[in-house]
């Protein structure tokens, strides 16, 4: 059975006024029963016993009226009287109030005048602590712990988006300046390899590996070492001093890297090499034959649309063929007509064995003879596969 801490009794005139009530009831936390609301939703089709369960489970009872009559009503004053003898024979402890809209409390049932009444316009100012019990109480702790919590998070999630934009502001004012720094390095460093070319510099020395560079070279050819404009001009060493240490790494790892190698490991790359070489030449072979071979498909089968259809096969085209006829038509389906035909025609030259499928009928040298053959059985209603070397085409 459910519990409920308020049930609404009005006539169904006024469920307009009544829903309001429910609404900002339950959205106080407080668990309220309306028919035009609670019994659509639990599904109770006999009005009578729904009611008498819902008003069994209530605590307190709201009585909503826009007309004076309306108190008196049929159902109106069953759920009312009901809960009414319960409270004076002490099984509903609850409260009973009255909300009237454009009705005074003396044109009401006199059994009524004794309890808590409100005006439409003012009930909300102090319902409330007529119709709390300890469940709504809680329950509109809970909903006032969830606003506060939604209010957190969606400050948070403010407090998030405008730290992120002020990081993209940040990173977007750094990424300009440091553009226009390059820029006027870049400036810089041309300066810088005109007047050494000016003053007769050509070269400079790789500070990593030794090796001489142009002037302008960004980096080294030989080591991979990334030049700044300075590095390894004469005269100017002292100004990489704050590089040394860095300088001192990739020299360790240049020297490591090209460590003598000896003859025999040399001639066995050699070796690997030759063997790498001719794998590939062997695959570009067998690329080179497979285009041949696909070229020569192609020139069969222009062949064969120019061909026309004959109402016999010669019997020497389809004679069993050696090795080198590499077309060969498969009966997958036979049919009565293309099983004579096959008799025939073509004893004497087709493998045939009556009452399987999936049958050789016959082999060719040519796609063109091999299409021609295969229309002729198709066209007796035979389905047909035809195959190059093995391979369905």
């Amino acid at each position: 059975m459910s519990r409920y801490d308020v049930f609404i009794s009005c006539k169904s005139e006024d469920y307009k006024y009544a829903e309001e009530i429910y609404d900002f009831l339950t959205a106080n936390g407080i668990n309220t029963f309306l028919a035009s609301k609670e019994l659509r939703r639990l599904g109770e089709s006999e009005y009578r016993r729904a009611i008498s369960v819902a008003m069994k489970g209530a605590y307190h009872l709201i009585i909503f009226a826009s007309n004076p009559g309306y108190i008196d009503s049929t159902f109106v004053y069953y759920e009312w009287d009901m809960f009414l003898n319960a409270k004076l024979k002490g099984f509903k402890p609850g409260n009973i109030i009255t909300i009237l809209k454009d009705v005074a409390i003396d044109d009401i049932n006199m059994d009524l005048w004794k309890y808590e009444s409100f005006t439409y316009t003012n009930y909300k100012n102090s319902v409330l602590q007529y119709v709390d019990t300890d469940d709504s109480r809680a329950r509109r702790a809970q909903i006032q712990k969830e606003k506060e919590d939604e209010q957190q998070r969606l400050q948070a999630q403010e407090e998030e988006r405008r730290r992120a934009e002020a990081m993209r502001a940040e990173l977007t004012a750094l990424a300009e300046g440091y553009k226009k720094s390059l820029a006027t390095l870049e400036v810089d460093a041309n300066k810088i390899f005109s007047l050494a070319q000016a003053l007769g510099i050509k070269e400079k020395k790789c500070p990593v590996c030794g090796r001489p560079l142009p002037v302008s070279a960004r980096h080294c050819a030989t080591c991979g070492y990334i030049c700044s404009p300075i590095e390894g001009l004469p005269g100017l060493e002292y100004l990489s001093t704050d590089k040394s240490s860095a300088i001192t790494l990739a020299r360790g790892v240049y020297a490591k890297s090209t460590q003598d190698i000896s003859d025999e490991k040399i001639k066995e790359y050699e070796n690997h090499i030759h063997e790498l070489l001719s794998i590939v030449q062997n695959k570009d072979d067998e690329i080179n034959k497979l285009k041949e071979e696909a070229n020569h498909i192609k020139e069969q089968l222009n062949g064969s649309t120019q061909a026309t259809q004959k109402p016999e096969i010669e019997a020497k085209e389809m004679k069993m063929p050696s090795q080198r006829n590499d077309y060969s038509v498969w009966v997958t389906f036979m049919t009565t007509d293309a099983k004579k035909f096959l008799e025939s025609q073509a004893k004497d030259y087709i493998r045939y064995k009556v009452g399987t499928t999936n049958l050789k009928a016959g082999m060719f040298k040519s796609l063109a003879k091999a299409m021609e053959f295969k229309n002729l059985l198709e066209s007796k209603g035979a389905t047909i596969r035809l195959e190059y070397r093995g391979k369905p085409i």
